[in-house]
């Protein structure tokens, strides 16, 4: 006797470029959640450093647009990102910054 028995479907093999492509996921949005943190805090702390300039505050300043530059630079690169609107904000939030942290550094020499 002739027994028809249906193909047996391959074993699923769990994919684990996708645990990499997850992990790589993870990483790259805590580095998100920082390189955001990092550029609003430095923005506001250079706005406060206008108004009440210190040294300590324009070194932490100095600092967080370091680690925005970085962050940023890292994140467009890793995610290919456009690099004409990733870099057309750079700029935009380079120049509102270094211009309060300036201001900021001429009223502390002043004073």
């Amino acid at each position: 006797m002739v027994s028809i028995n249906p193909p047996k479907s391959p074993a699923k093999k769990f994919n684990t470029n996708l645990i990499i492509t997850c992990k790589t996921c993870k990483i790259d949005l805590i580095i998100i959640l920082i390189h955001v943190a990092c550029a609003l805090t430095s923005l506001v702390l250079a706005t406060v450093s206008v108004v009440k300039p210190s040294k300590a505050k324009l070194n932490i300043s100095y600092t967080l647009v370091v680690a925005t530059l970085a962050s940023g630079t890292y994140l467009a690169i890793s995610t290919h990102s456009n690099l004409k609107s990733a870099c057309a904000a750079g700029l935009v939030y380079l120049a509102i910054t270094l211009s309060e942290l300036f201001i900021a550094r001429r009223k502390l020499l002043i004073i």
